[in-house]
């Protein structure tokens, strides 16, 4: 695979994590698993500020990081679907990552990232983690210790790529592997 950019070092993106969350905690944010309620608002989020999925459903089989602003209201989501690869590994997939607009620049992205082994609990503790994006956001994917690949480099997750890598319309693939 060639990369258009190398991750950060998991420790870098652990203390810059830190910060952020002390920050976002002392203004009221709340970071939470999602409920079977959270669908619509999880589905309009998503439709509404990610460009290039006008269809997209938030599924039974999804699990996400639903971020809460203070006073309630979901203001940013990274939605995940876990599976499991022939060999037994986690391998989990971003399938969206949304912060509303008034909300960007503080972090809730890259905290709902960086909280996505905790979400999915400790039976589920991913050894992969990928998705894919617009290459013009491959320097925010590099900060959050994700590798990122040439656009238009297809991602290789070994012998069974092809079922557990869907087809997309962004053009760059984000992977981070534990």
């Amino acid at each position: 695979m060639q990369l258009l950019r190398g991750g950060w070092p998991s420790g870098k993106v652990h203390a810059r994590n830190l910060e952020h969350a002390h920050a976002l905690d002392t203004d009221g944010f709340v970071f939470r698993g999602s409920k079977p309620g959270d669908a619509a608002s999880v589905t309009a989020l998503v439709r509404a500020h990610l460009t290039g999925v006008p269809d997209f459903a938030y599924a039974r089989s999804d699990g996400a990081v639903v971020v809460e602003a203070p006073g309630g209201g979901v203001v940013g989501v990274a939605v995940v679907r876990a599976s499991l690869s022939p060999e037994q590994n986690v391998v989990v997939q971003v399938r969206a990552l949304v912060t509303a607009p008034p909300h960007r620049n503080r972090g809730v992205a890259s905290l709902a990232l960086g909280v996505i082994p905790q979400v999915l609990g400790p039976d589920l503790v991913p050894q992969v983690i990928f998705g894919n994006a617009s290459s013009a956001h491959a320097a925010f994917f590099q900060r959050n210790g994700f590798d990122v690949l040439q656009p238009g480099e297809k991602l290789d997750l070994g012998a069974h790529t092809a079922a557990l890598v869907p087809d997309t319309p962004f053009d760059t693939w984000f992977v981070r592997s534990s």
